[in-house]
């Protein structure tokens, strides 16, 4: 039995996705790209056994946790008969899907670094604080402060938010560290990537951004794809190798993180002044001072 090769997974993913949208039938498309996705895993964990161990365990369970949590809010959506139950029973199985996959993220950043690196674990907080400033001026601050909306909806929106941010820094944690780098990473980053902007929609959604469901609705399937491309392809075990020398230096990019994240409270404040009613300047200080302490504590 031989797997299925990850350009065929990747290239029939992708168009699947595409043409649902261009047809107008989304929804369809996102199913065939489930099942496909669950074909595929099954398969592979059939022939390839070394993802079934370790992190990779974790990321599974947390991966089938998601989709669990995808069901059963649909099953809820056509009972309640409105597009996006919220609050759901839903919900407690996406949050243990983010915990489950967080853990998974430091299973994989532990497998691929021979010692601890405190500054990369900065660069990951420094990045998640940014995501996190942005995401609360954009799309949340109106919405956290409604006093329309029951309280407990907005304290769950709150708590997404918190565990989306934990998972972006899981993310920029293991790209910051050691570790190979081949095709099958890369596709695993696009599909982390994709998780966190379809979380980022479906807040938006909740916070008054009707467009953002459909858009949600629209990524959601690029996502599977991207993950069923990386467990398919032959170098995914390389992932959990540790790397034979790890680099010490400070690069040109990683001085630009930094930079970049002590300019971006300064110019959400200035947007403020020049009348953005959605900035919260209070969130935007406290971030804006948490990532100050970071650079220097990275410094």
């Amino acid at each position: 039995m031989a797997l299925v090769p990850w350009r065929t997974v990747l290239v029939g993913g992708v168009l699947i996705s595409v043409g649902g949208l261009a047809v107008g039938q989304a929804g369809a498309a996102r199913l065939i790209v489930v099942l496909g996705f669950v074909a595929v895993l099954l398969r592979t964990m059939r022939i390839n056994r070394t993802i079934v161990t370790g992190p990779w365990r974790l990321l599974l369970v947390g991966g089938v946790l998601a989709l669990v949590q995808a069901i059963v809010r649909a099953v809820h959506a056509g009972v309640a008969g409105v597009e996006y139950p919220f609050p759901s029973v839903a919900d407690a199985v996406g949050l243990a899907a983010y915990a489950v996959m967080m853990a998974g993220g430091v299973s994989m950043v532990r497998v691929r670094t021979r010692e601890r690196r405190r500054e990369n674990t900065t660069d990951a907080l420094i990045f998640a604080t940014v995501t996190g400033m942005v995401t609360l001026n954009v799309f949340l601050a109106p919405y956290l402060h409604d006093s329309s909306v029951p309280i407990d909806e907005r304290a769950l929106v709150l708590i997404y938010s918190v565990f989306t941010l934990g998972l972006t820094a899981m993310a920029a944690r293991i790209s910051f560290g050691p570790g190979v780098r081949n095709e099958a990473y890369y596709l695993l980053a696009l599909a982390v990537s994709v998780i966190i902007v379809n979380d980022i929609l479906l807040r938006g959604y909740l916070a008054g951004w009707d467009w953002a469901l459909d858009a949600s609705f629209a990524v959601a399937p690029f996502g599977f794809t991207f993950v069923a491309a990386a467990i398919s392809h032959p170098d995914v075990s390389d992932l959990t190798a540790k790397p034979r020398f790890e680099d010490r230096g400070v690069g040109r990019q990683r001085l630009a993180l930094l930079a970049g994240a002590l300019l971006v409270g300064p110019t959400l404040l200035v947007l403020a002044e020049f009348g953005v009613e959605r900035i919260d300047p209070l969130g935007t200080i406290c971030g804006a001072a948490v990532i100050g302490m970071l650079v220097l504590l990275r410094m």
